[in-house]
């Protein structure tokens, strides 16, 4: 389950097709209030943007209800006045300078100007407030973009993509920037990445063919059930009921746990059986593991 909270956002069992096209396939997922940062992962078509366009309104589910901050978000504008987003397409006017784009959008949204100055100084983008959008890389058309979304002083943020086409220093920049938003809203990230997911995220839902497929905190997910990791003070073999487990490069030897069996009755035995444990803890998978398991498409359910 999520973190403790109320929801902030609810889907459940939704449904949502582009003529032919099924792209929520019974998505059940909540973003609740203290949530922190809340990452959807997804392969490319998996349903992360349709999820976003739902959530605010954008997408009129087939079936299944989605509500955001108890309302639904195709009735009146309450959601959109609590909810900022930056989308993967910048959407931004190319004929505008940097600046112009920005108090364009405040405008429109009732934000006070001074807000303008504010954030592009908080983003580091103040010396290309002059600029054409058109004129710019499709880095800082990315950071312009993600300055639109933070002129708002928003409940609910949803940043698809934040960081694609950043150069490495500048995604990292960002990173570090969305992690000091966390206090006082929630933040909803889809991304591609990783490692950034992995960093970034408080709490992760991988998408597949429109279905939640696996959630949990990243540390949840990668710890595997059913085996822990051992090492001995000989870094050697560890025998454990009748059998011998090889350590691998690392001096750690995976033991698989006995029906019924929690890790720490695992580690009572084999100190009891006179193991000299150095190390011992539940095996983990990398992030990659468990995204790639989770979205196999011999794993998956079908539609």
């Amino acid at each position: 389950m999520p973190p403790d909270g109320h929801p902030i956002a609810l889907l459940d069992d939704v449904h949502a097709s582009y003529g032919n096209t099924h792209a929520l396939r019974g998505l059940d997922f909540s973003i609740p209030e203290g949530s922190g940062v809340i990452g959807l992962l997804g392969r490319n078509g998996a349903g992360k943007t349709t999820a976003i366009r739902a959530i605010l309104g954008l997408v009129r589910p087939s079936a299944g209800s989605v509500r955001v901050f108890g309302l639904d978000p195709l009735e009146g504008s309450g959601v959109r006045r609590r909810s900022s987003v930056m989308f993967a397409e910048d959407g931004l006017l190319r004929e505008m300078t940097v600046r112009e784009n920005l108090r364009t959008w405040a405008g429109i949204s009732g934000i006070a100007t001074g807000r303008v100055g504010e954030t592009m100084e908080l983003l580091g983008i103040t010396p290309m407030a002059g600029r054409r959008v058109s004129e710019l890389s499709s880095g800082n058309r990315r950071i312009t973009a993600l300055a639109r979304a933070l002129l708002q002083d928003s409940d609910l943020l949803i940043l698809d993509e934040p960081t694609s086409s950043l150069d490495p220093a500048r995604a990292i920049d960002v990173r570090r920037m969305i992690a000091t938003l966390r206090e006082g809203r929630a933040i909803l990230v889809s991304t591609h990445n990783l490692a950034e997911a992995e960093e970034l995220c408080d709490y992760l839902v991988i998408l597949h063919e429109g279905r939640a497929v696996a959630e949990g905190s990243p540390e949840a997910l990668s710890e595997e059930a059913g085996a822990c990791v051992v090492a001995t003070e000989s870094r050697g073999p560890v025998l454990f009921q009748g059998k011998s487990f090889l350590p691998g490069a690392d001096g750690l030897a995976r033991v698989p746990l006995p029906d019924g069996w929690g890790p720490a009755k695992l580690l009572a035995e084999l100190i009891a059986d006179g193991v000299l444990v150095t190390e011992f803890r539940p095996a983990r998978r990398s992030l990659a593991e468990v995204f790639l398991s989770a979205t196999s498409d011999e794993d998956a359910d079908g539609p």
